[in-house]
């Protein structure tokens, strides 16, 4: 520790700024006592001189990792992506925080990856004492395989604190997938919600509805309170049959090259799925139409819907000339 200036003249009722330079060479608490003395100041402790404590400590500018909190074998702070289907993206967060005193600067770098990227690209950034700073890891695979990746983290003057982070993620490739659900989800259909409307019935040897209500009768829109019981007492009362329909189209995709398939839905009492028994040749796709029909009010909430598949072959006969392909006709 040192004092600038060293001696100072101090007028009758004025005051002198003097400056303590604390330069600590290690990571530890200090102290030292500060003494002014007054030349000819005489013996009364009062008035020859000044004295206190002054305490400092050494420190670096300093980054912990919040996410990701888990380690590899090697004590490298792990990114694990886990499993991810062929061309599809994931991201994760990288979060790294400033619990020292110090303002800390730092470089955020990574190599070019064909699977990883650093969304927000490499750079120098700072972060304030108690503060954090956020970043973005992008998987994106093509092809199918274990794919490992490096992150450096370089924090300014601190040589202790040069970080090398671990990023892991698995591709893998269905034969069979969906494409065109809602929220480009792999296995989740949320339907419309289908409204219940009242259709007349017509008696027999009538051309004509006995009677009708108007929609606001019976209507029953998704979330309302009314039995199921109620609405069939309603529509049996006025000779109504109350139907609520909403469908949606999605594709079965083969994404085999040598594989082809044979595909049958499970029955549903509420859900049609059409085509529900077909072929589907390596390389094609099918669309699937789902129509989702209630004559009562009904919530399917989670509802698991089988697909049975079965890999099928088609045989070639050969007789003086070729022939067309035998086989199954598809459906």
């Amino acid at each position: 520790m040192e004092v600038y200036p060293n001696s100072i003249v101090i007028p009758p009722h004025e005051y002198r700024h003097v400056t303590l330079v604390f330069c600590p060479s290690a990571i530890q608490q200090y102290s030292a006592t500060f003494e002014a003395i007054v030349a000819g100041g005489g013996a009364d402790p009062a008035t020859a001189g000044f004295t206190c404590e002054v305490r400092g400590e050494g420190t670096l500018p300093s980054l912990s990792f919040q996410e990701p909190s888990t380690m590899d074998a090697a004590g490298r702070p792990l990114l694990k992506f886990g499993k991810l289907l062929a061309g599809r993206s994931s991201q994760l967060l990288l979060n790294v925080r400033n619990n020292g005193l110090l303002p800390a600067s730092a470089r955020l770098e990574m190599d070019h990856h064909s699977a990883f990227s650093l969304l927000e690209g490499t750079q120098t950034f700072a972060v304030e004492s108690k503060k954090a700073a956020t970043f973005t890891v992008n998987f994106h695979p093509l092809e199918v395989g274990m794919y490992n990746h490096e992150l450096h983290l370089r924090v300014k003057q601190n040589p202790f604190e040069q970080y090398k982070l671990a990023i892991s993620g698995e591709c893998y490739q269905e034969d069979l997938m969906f494409t065109g659900l809602p929220d480009d989800s792999l296995t989740v259909l949320a339907l419309p919600d289908a409204l219940i409307l009242p259709v007349p019935v017509t008696a027999p040897g009538s051309s004509r509805p006995q009677s009708r209500l108007s929609q606001q009768d019976i209507a029953l829109p998704g979330g309302s309170t009314i039995t199921a019981a109620a609405a069939a007492a309603a529509a049996a009362a006025a000779q109504l049959v109350p139907t609520g329909v909403s469908s949606y189209t999605f594709a079965l995709v083969n994404e085999s090259h040598n594989k082809h398939f044979r595909f049958k839905w499970a029955e549903h009492p509420q859900l049609k799925f059409s085509p529900s028994v077909g072929h589907i040749h390596a390389g094609r796709s099918k669309n699937i139409t789902v129509t989702f029909t209630a004559s009562t009010p009904t919530k399917l909430d989670g509802q698991e819907i089988k697909l049975a598949i079965s890999q099928i072959s088609y045989k070639v006969n050969w007789g003086n000339q070729m022939s067309d392909a035998q086989g199954p006709e598809p459906c």
